[in-house]
């Protein structure tokens, strides 16, 4: 079994203070086995140059992945209320219910702006 994160993509690419936003992370099943145990993706969000505790979401994968296959999810974001550059990390498998082969590709980064214009 190997889940991998694929792509980490935000609408609007650049979100502006106070107004909402999506973050869609795409998983694919990239073993040989079919994934058919649900798993959960988890999704932070942190400002980059602060050690403030970071925000996390938690959604699961309830469908059948067959090798190949893939399955996003979207995040909705309320706000954030600060300006400036901010670190998004996904993790596929966040609980380690499945028996992973390749643990190397369960996360990915993006760094996300939020400016005031």
């Amino acid at each position: 079994i190997d889940v991998g994160v694929k792509s980490i993509d935000v609408n609007p690419p650049s979100p502006l203070i106070g107004a909402p936003f999506e973050v869609t992370v795409t998983v694919a099943n990239e073993g040989k086995t079919t994934i058919s145990t649900p798993f959960y993706v988890k999704l932070e969000i942190s400002p980059v140059d602060q050690n403030s505790k970071p925000t996390e979401l938690n959604a699961v994968i309830g469908k059948v992945l067959a090798p190949g296959d893939e399955a996003s999810l979207s995040f909705k974001i309320a706000m954030i209320a600060n300006e400036g550059a901010f670190k998004i990390i996904a993790t596929a498998d966040s609980t380690a219910k499945l028996d992973d082969d390749n643990a190397a590709n369960n996360q990915r980064s993006k760094t996300l702006i939020i400016t005031s214009q």
